[in-house]
């Protein structure tokens, strides 16, 4: 089943991470701006920055911030804090509702934009320090949250959505071997190669 995505915005982060969520859990979303819907009976999300002035119980709400815009960036994402709770969805007459950007903050995450920020913290050889990201200062940089928000939409659609499938996570796992150092040896005379070897013995 197609679900409706009624935003005010239209941004390349917002595809992104839209096309992120479709691909992990093979849910098809179709976005469009609210001047473009007309409401049905289909359950759909909302993106705003504010709710909708509606009671009936068709929709899932997801309060949009400026972590969304194209050229935003900021250097404070306490500023746009995410909500630390477990559980962030909240149900209020039928409607579900976001305490936090969730789309903002999953792209937010996925492209490490805190990384290409105009004055990074960096370590002794120059490179973007972990000890000054977000997900550090939080105590979060070993927890999953992506996978965790996902999850949590995907629970509110199954339950909002009649006759859904349940939506689990699609992996793959490719294992891959490394094989630059046998491959290396490989044609070269026998000279050379205990030459190599004899060479190794001093390093």
């Amino acid at each position: 089943m197609k679900i409706v995505v009624l935003s005010c915005v239209s941004s390349p982060r917002l595809d992104y991470t839209l096309d992120f969520i479709s691909g992990v859990y093979g849910i098809e979303f179709e976005l469009c701006k609210n001047e473009d819907y007309m409401q049905d009976e289909l359950p759909f999300l909302y993106y705003g920055r504010r709710p909708l002035n509606s009671t009936e119980g068709n929709y899932v709400y997801v309060p949009q911030s400026q972590l969304i815009e194209c050229h935003f960036r900021t250097a404070k994402p306490e500023e746009l804090e995410a909500e630390p709770e477990e559980q962030f969805f909240k149900w209020n007459d039928g409607n579900a509702e976001s305490s936090f950007d969730l789309f903002g903050w999953i792209f937010f995450y996925l492209s490490r934009m805190e990384e290409y920020q105009v004055f990074p913290q960096e370590d002794d050889l120059g490179r973007f320090s972990h000890r000054s990201a977000f997900s550090h200062r939080k105590g979060w940089i070993y927890r999953a949250v992506v996978d965790r928000w996902c999850a949590q939409l995907a629970e509110v659609l199954e339950k909002l959505v009649p006759g859904i499938c349940k939506l689990k996570p699609k992996r793959e796992v490719i294992p891959t071997c490394d094989l630059d150092i046998p491959y290396a040896l490989r044609g070269k005379p026998f000279f050379r190669l205990l030459g190599a070897s004899i060479k190794s013995l001093f390093r």
